[in-house]
């Protein structure tokens, strides 16, 4: 149950953030096109990134496919925040893009809360894979 509930936490905040990106698109791909490192390559960004949010949203929407969401989800959590620790480390007035409520938020609590995220995930792969060992197991 608690796979479960950390899924349904994961799906909502990617799907908000994702959509989120989607609908003011104009916007994310302008503060894209700001990060250091991105600029060639912020066109493509700007669409790799919810596509994948939303993939994330439909493997953790399956029993099936939970474990593979949560693993997605720990990576692109892991990703995003060690790009946001390296920029806050070596930049300075960098635009955020999360889009949505989470714009409110600092990078400090915006890594705050990705480190909470991850830990969450981490819990839920846990948990989830312990689920699948009992349930192939031939004795039980």
């Amino acid at each position: 149950m608690a796979s479960h509930t950390a899924s349904v936490v994961l799906i909502f905040i990617f799907t908000y953030t994702a959509f989120s990106k989607l609908l003011n698109h104009h916007l994310f791909l302008a503060q894209l096109q700001h990060f250091p490192w991105l600029g060639n390559v912020s066109g493509i960004i700007s669409w790799v990134i919810p596509a994948a949010e939303l993939a994330v949203v439909m493997l953790l929407l399956f029993p099936a496919t939970r474990f593979s969401g949560l693993c997605a989800s720990l990576l692109i959590l892991l990703v995003f925040t060690s790009y946001l620790i390296v920029m806050i480390s070596t930049q300075e007035n960098l635009p955020c893009s999360c889009g949505g409520i989470i714009e409110l938020l600092n990078w400090k609590q915006h890594i705050l809360l990705n480190i909470f995220l991850m830990m969450l995930s981490a819990m839920a792969i846990s948990i989830e894979k312990f689920r699948i060992e009992i349930s192939s197991d031939p004795l039980i």
